[in-house]
């Protein structure tokens, strides 16, 4: 790409602005696919212009009662609309606190896989220290290249801040999410199967 300049300004400059431009553009192409409007203002959030924001709505705090849960002074308890309709809601609300239930158990699920398989990965670095089963010894060849001394404590260094690495990523993942993944735990045993209507 070749990027026009401006008196004084850098290079740099007007390629961020030629791409900027053509991300707007972008974006105002996957509106008009999408049929919303295109009135947003350039101080608007990423998430309002990629229409995320609308979509992420959906969230607990925003749901609207239904109107079978108000004061239906007309209606008597034996009545059968107003009996199907309780059915009704009775169903959306288990739906909804069985998803609930699945996703906390999913996201559980995913904090710990994170953890693993961060201490799978400082294990494995360390399986690539030189001189491991494997792994090239000291005076060996890599891609035609001498392992020596030198190299073979620098690839040695490099793997053991690798494995460090991770190993600290488990113990920051444990720390931060071991206390909701617990509480979540004990939410998920005292929610009660709700029998059926």
């Amino acid at each position: 790409m070749v990027a026009v300049q401006d008196q004084g300004a850098p290079a740099y400059l007007d390629t961020y602005q030629v791409l900027t431009s053509r991300e707007k553009v972008e974006r105002q192409e996957v509106r008009k696919r999408m049929g919303m409007e295109l009135n947003l203002d350039d101080g608007d959030t990423y998430l309002n212009e990629e229409g995320i924001h609308d979509r992420a709505r959906g969230s607990e705090k925003d749901y609207v009662l239904s109107w079978i849960w108000y004061d239906q002074p007309e209606m008597q308890d034996d009545d059968p609309e107003y009996i199907d309709a309780v059915r009704v809601e009775w169903c959306k609300a288990k739906a909804r606190m069985l998803r609930w239930k699945e996703e906390v158990l999913l996201l559980s699920e995913k904090l710990c896989q994170m953890e693993e398989y961060a201490l799978w990965k400082a294990e494995w670095w360390i399986s690539k220290v030189p001189g491991k089963d494997g792994m090239r010894s000291i005076g060996g060849t890599y891609h035609g290249i001498r392992v020596d001394e030198v190299l073979a404590e620098g690839l040695e260094a490099y793997a053991l801040q690798q494995a460090r690495f991770h190993r600290d990523r488990a113990v920051h993942l444990e720390h931060c999410w071991q206390p909701l993944i617990d509480h979540a735990t004990l939410v998920i045993h005292h929610t009660p199967n709700i029998p059926p209507f």
